[in-house]
């Protein structure tokens, strides 16, 4: 085949590839599920009396050093955690660590960044992690007002938005067909003059 024809193929195999890894994504995806924002253990923060238009259920504190955090100890399977949670001012950015199988400690090595997909709407992708334990650390400056209102793991997704691919997997998509493709016309090429010498 000429290198147009494998560019082809190799595109078309990329996006059937994509499109039954979402579909494997849906299928395994982990059940919905909320925890009470009660559940919670606070280190290096103290509970406050809550707002009077504060949401019911929902928790205030204020944290009293730059190192605050909130412990939740349970079993899941996480594809996500979306923190609902107001703050008086800028937090310095928010983390959640997690747990898996026997650990006991809360390491770098697992740990996510937020997206902030709304105001006070606080997003992380763990990607179908089987956890023990969640730690969320509201704040890096300490002083700050939270109110924690929910957390919900797993919220459902509609097919179509597993479609859409990240920066990280669109550049894969573009790119690997294009290597793999050229890499094949290569050796189409160079085994083209062998197939003109046998009988």
């Amino acid at each position: 085949m000429t290198t147009k024809r494998w560019l082809a193929f190799f595109y078309a195999a990329a996006i059937l590839f994509w499109l039954a890894g979402a579909a494997l994504g849906a299928a395994r995806a982990g059940q919905p599920a909320a925890i009470d924002p009660a559940a919670f253990t606070l280190v290096s923060a103290v509970e406050e009396e809550p707002a009077a238009d504060a949401p019911a259920g929902s928790v205030t504190f204020t944290s009293t050093d730059a190192d605050p955090k909130l412990f939740w100890t349970g079993q899941a399977r996480v594809d996500t955690v979306t923190v609902y949670m107001t703050q008086d001012r800028p937090s310095g950015g928010v983390t959640l660590y997690y747990l898996t199988g026997d650990q006991t400690d809360y390491s770098e090595a697992q740990k996510a960044w937020a997206d902030q997909t709304a105001p006070g709407v606080w997003r992380f992708e763990l990607g179908g992690v089987e956890v023990t334990g969640l730690r969320l650390d509201p704040d890096s400056e300490g002083g700050v007002t939270s109110c924690l209102s929910a957390v919900t793991l797993n919220e459902p997704r509609p097919l179509w938005r597993r479609l859409i691919p990240d920066t990280g997997a669109l550049l894969a998509l573009a790119a690997a067909p294009l290597v793999l493709a050229a890499l094949a016309g290569e050796l189409t090429a160079l085994a083209a003059p062998l197939d003109k010498k046998r009988p």
